[in-house]
């Protein structure tokens, strides 16, 4: 009877390279690094535009970049507190709701492109672009992060119902942002009148036709992701077909554990 072979050693590279396999493959790493980038590479544009025509006319670019943002980081509350509170669950999930318009929003900033002067156009369109880009990126990733915390509880129907409702609702959102020019913390600061000039406007025709066309832009473009990726609901890292994925996604932390690769 031959002996047993001796355990197969891993050189430095190869467990230096496995080690960033594991490192990349916990949920929302991933998405964090290539939200980063894209935030970085955006923020630059707007900083050297800045240099280039000494005019700081698109610096809002960085606050509204900002706040899309923050539905990312509520998103990663909620998954966190989702099997421990339900008053915490739901206080971050409304505050999630309330911030996520803002992914969006800075959409409508390509606007500006039109009475903003100062710079080479083809710049101001990159940097506009980029900006929204990174935005929109954030939103949906953090809608991905609530549409599985929605399908675990409620079932997969529900969760895609979620996306559709939550996709309108911002749409609606964007156009109180952008026409009516409120803010996600009028909610807290002027609640009776954001309100009232909210139910005023859910006949109004333009306020309608915005809200539907964009509402449904957004949910096309997390379609998109979903199929994209081949993941639909799955946080970035999470394989479909793995069925450990439940168990780890409760054992780390931010919007979940990790799974092998």
């Amino acid at each position: 009877m031959s002996p047993n072979p001796p355990p197969k050693t891993r050189s430095p590279t190869e467990s230096l390279r496995s080690r960033l396999s594991r490192w990349w493959a916990i949920e929302g790493v991933s998405a964090a690094v290539v939200l980063t980038l894209v935030s970085v590479f955006a923020t630059s544009l707007v900083f050297a535009r800045a240099w280039l025509t000494g005019r700081t006319s698109y610096n809002f670019l960085l606050w509204n970049l900002f706040l899309a943002w923050v539905p990312l980081a509520f998103a990663a509350m909620t998954w966190v507190v989702r099997t421990r509170s339900r008053l915490l669950v739901a206080l971050t999930g409304l505050c999630w709701l309330a911030f996520f318009p803002n992914a969006g929003y800075v959409v409508t900033d390509l606007i500006h492109l039109r009475t903003t002067r100062g710079g080479p156009l083809w710049l101001d369109t990159l940097m506009v672009f980029s900006v929204a880009w990174a935005a929109l990126l954030a939103g949906i990733v953090s809608l991905a992060v609530m549409h599985r915390a929605v399908r675990d509880w409620l079932g997969p129907a529900a969760g895609w119902l979620f996306t559709i409702g939550v996709s309108l609702a911002a749409g609606f959102g964007v156009f109180l942002g952008r026409f009516q020019r409120w803010n996600s913390w009028d909610i807290v600061t002027r609640p009776d009148d954001l309100v009232a000039d909210t139910l005023r406007n859910l006949t109004v025709p333009r306020a309608v036709v915005f809200s539907l066309i964009f509402g449904v832009l957004m949910w096309l473009l997390y379609l998109s992701y979903a199929v994209f990726s081949r993941r639909g609901a799955e946080p970035v890292g999470v394989h479909p077909n793995d069925t450990t994925a439940p168990r780890a996604a409760t054992q780390g932390a931010g919007t979940g554990g990790s799974s092998e690769p």
